[in-house]
């Protein structure tokens, strides 16, 4: 398996859901407190992260930290992915009203004045949980 996904090899699953939770917070100890684990422990995860991905990830700025470019796709890939493993591993069943999905929807300022407007409506009464982001379409 190794040898067919070498780059799995050097990251684990739960470094992953770490990972989003440091680019996520932009902040160790913060992410820490999501992950439950101590801010040391935290801070030894992103090393970790740093070595196998070849990358800092996170910066010191002046109020906390920065993601790097690299950092950035990862987080909006991890976004996408995370969920899409969840469902793989998880049960097939799709209950609206206790999902905690988030959907992204994209296209034109009309697609999303009429069909999105209503989407969410339904939305918000059968799936209270799940979050539409809309995003806007360009070439």
């Amino acid at each position: 398996m190794a040898q067919q996904f070498p780059n799995l090899s050097r990251i684990d699953l739960n470094q992953l859901l770490a990972l989003q939770a440091l680019l996520e917070e932009k902040h160790i100890t913060r992410a820490a407190a999501r992950f439950s684990l101590s801010q040391p422990a935290m801070s030894r995860v992103l090393g970790r992260l740093r070595s196998a991905l070849g990358d800092d990830l996170l910066v010191r700025s002046g109020v906390g930290y920065e993601r790097t470019p690299r950092g950035e796709r990862l987080l909006r890939e991890l976004e996408v992915l995370l969920p899409r493993l969840n469902a793989v591993i998880g049960s097939n069943d799709f209950d609206p009203s206790t999902s905690q999905q988030r959907f992204r929807v994209t296209g034109t300022d009309y697609a999303a004045a009429v069909i999105v407007r209503g989407t969410v409506q339904i939305c918000r009464k059968f799936a209270p949980g799940v979050r539409v982001e809309v995003i806007g379409w360009t070439e």
